[in-house]
């Protein structure tokens, strides 16, 4: 952006709105802002997945989150 040389476009959290707004203060072109829609494959529980160890450490979800990115087998995320 601060180049001058992007699309106001770019931004796509922040949607058309933000695109004209960059558009205004760079003068740049804009084409569509493509919308996108996060999705969590994953469903998390004992019917779609499985725990990868019989853990006995730290008694917080954070802990073990933290320590051995969760307790549960997700190839998804």
């Amino acid at each position: 952006m601060a180049s001058g040389r992007a699309e106001g476009n770019l931004c796509v959290p922040g949607g058309a709105k933000t695109a004209e707004e960059i558009v205004g203060i760079t003068g740049r072109s804009s084409g569509a802002v493509d919308k996108r829609v996060a999705v969590v494959a994953c469903r998390g529980n004992s019917q779609h997945t499985r725990t990868k160890m019989a853990y006995q450490g730290f008694s917080t979800c954070h802990a073990a989150n933290r320590f051995f990115a969760g307790d549960w087998v997700c190839p998804d995320g």
